[in-house]
């Protein structure tokens, strides 16, 4: 069972805010947790994560995107809505 709807914005909330500081990994962990139940915001901001586009428009340094892991979370994303 997955977090219920207000936990996963409380979630997607923080992850958002660690990201904006380039705190990548935490906030992955966050979103891991928040997708759990197959939210499709959290899958795709989860994707964002891994996308090496995403990564360097939010100016992280050292920290490689792995573009295949981001295509499975987006298409994940896609079918969740």
């Amino acid at each position: 069972v997955g977090p219920d709807r207000e936990e996963i914005d409380r979630l997607i909330e923080r992850s958002a805010r660690l990201l904006r500081n380039g705190d990548v990994a935490p906030a992955r962990l966050l979103l891991e947790r928040a997708s759990s139940g197959g939210d499709g915001r959290a899958l795709f901001s989860l994707a964002e994560t891994y996308d090496p586009v995403a990564l360097r428009q939010l100016n992280v340094l050292g920290l490689r995107g792995d573009a295949a892991r981001a295509r499975t979370y987006y298409e994940r994303a896609a079918s969740a809505g």
